[in-house]
């Protein structure tokens, strides 16, 4: 094998790909993918790995459209056992994306209609794994099974099929 064929990293997703999970925030009829959608675009904007959003300790919300939201995440991959454990990596979001929309203020409330808060210190992780009828557990999702669900929303826009989790992170 070429080495690069081992070690490919994960493909970026496109402008129409990140209007998508906008648009599915913004309007999808299920309010889980509301969420989920949103979640994913925090990886986006946020350049975070699935795993980084595992256990978020708290979230800073600075509204408006030159505002961020940050969260204050406890496992990522320079986090060590002993005295950096206690430093948590912030990962910053802008207000505004791609769209006209103030996706962020969205997310916030599809969140709260979902049962979850965000202002809970620790918070936990991002997005527990759903349950059937609607509820959350208390296990943050599984990468894979998030890789499987932002295929699943992308479906019908051009090579949905090739991103993983990891897609979310190299888009910008």
């Amino acid at each position: 094998f070429p080495y690069t064929t081992l070690f490919r990293s994960a493909a970026p997703l496109e402008l129409v790909h990140v209007q998508r999970l906008h648009e599915v925030l913004e309007h999808g009829t299920c309010v889980t993918d509301r969420l989920g959608a949103g979640v994913m675009l925090v990886c986006i904007y946020g350049r975070a790995g699935w795993s980084d959003l595992r256990c978020i300790h708290h979230v800073v919300v600075e509204e408006g459209r030159n505002g961020f939201l940050t969260l204050f995440t406890s496992e990522h991959k320079t986090s060590a056992v002993g005295a950096r454990r206690e430093q948590y990596l912030p990962l910053v979001i802008p207000w505004m994306g791609v769209t006209h929309d103030e996706w962020v203020r969205t997310f916030l409330h599809v969140y709260k209609q979902c049962g979850l808060d965000i202002t809970r210190v620790p918070l936990g992780p991002l997005l527990p794994a759903p349950k059937l009828g609607g509820s959350f557990g208390a296990r943050p999702l599984r990468t894979p099974e998030a890789a499987d669900w932002l295929r699943l929303l992308l479906q019908g826009t051009a090579d949905s099929h090739l991103f993983r989790a990891h897609s979310l992170k190299t888009t910008l």
